[in-house]
C-alpha cells in the first residue's frame, strides 16, 4: 500500500502490501504548515496553499481563491468573488440562457456541482473525484476531464483543482502545483 499525503499529494512511503492500493495521510511538511497557521483566518490559510483552491459557499458562488487558482482561471480575485464556480471555471452550460446550475444538465448531471453539494451534506471530505465538463475556449466548448478534492471548513467548501486532461488525450496538461500559462481559456492557463 503506497501512502501519500492528502495535501501536497507527495509519497511517503509504503508498504508491500497492496501495491495498488493507496492510503492518504499528511506529510510533515504540510503537518508543520497546518501546525504553524492554528488561528488563521481561511482566507489567508487556503492563500498559502500552492494548489489552486476555491473557497465555495452553499449557493455554488465562490467566496475567494488562492494566487493559484486565480492563475489557473486567469482571473483576478475581485473578478472570482460571489461568481458560480461554473461560470469561473467557464462551463459552457453556465453560458445557457438559465445559467450555471439551473440547465436541466446542470440539475442532473454536473459532477462538479454534486461534489460541493455532497461535501455541504455529509461534512466528509472527496478525494480526486473525477468530473466532465464542457469548458468554453478561445476554439469553442471543449469537453475536459478535472479532478476535484473537496473539504467542508467553517461551513465552507475548499474545492482544490488536483487534475484537468483535454478529453482524448491521455497525458495529463495540469496537475496542482504545477505553473499556470497566462492565456485567457482555462485550457491554455491549466497548461493545457
Amino acid at each position: 500500500m503506497k501512502m501519500v499525503c492528502g495535501w501536497c499529494r507527495r509519497e511517503m512511503g509504503g508498504t508491500g502490501d497492496g501495491a495498488d492500493e493507496v492510503s492518504h495521510g499528511i506529510c510533515p511538511e504540510c503537518a508543520d504548515f497546518f501546525e504553524n497557521n492554528r488561528g488563521v483566518g481561511l482566507r489567508e490559510f487556503v492563500a498559502k496553499l500552492g494548489a489552486p483552491v476555491l473557497i465555495v459557499g452553499d449557493d455554488i458562488r465562490v467566496e475567494s481563491a488562492n494566487a493559484a487558482a486565480e492563475a489557473c482561471v486567469d482571473l483576478k480575485l475581485p473578478e472570482i468573488e460571489g461568481l458560480l464556480v461554473g461560470d469561473v471555471l467557464e462551463c459552457a452550460h453556465a453560458r445557457l440562457p438559465e445559467g450555471c446550475g439551473k440547465a436541466g444538465v446542470c440539475v442532473v448531471a454536473c459532477a462538479l456541482r454534486q461534489i460541493v453539494m455532497q461535501t455541504f451534506a455529509t461534512g466528509r471530505p472527496m478525494d480526486m473525484v473525477e468530473a466532465r465538463q464542457e469548458i468554453w475556449t478561445g476554439q469553442g466548448p471543449r469537453e475536459m476531464r478535472f479532478w476535484f478534492s473537496s473539504a467542508l471548513v467553517d461551513g465552507r467548501v475548499l474545492l482544490r483543482i488536483d487534475r484537468v486532461q483535454k478529453v482524448g488525450q491521455g497525458r495529463e496538461t495540469f496537475a496542482a502545483g504545477s505553473a499556470a500559462g497566462s492565456s485567457p481559456d482555462i485550457s491554455q492557463t491549466c497548461g493545457l
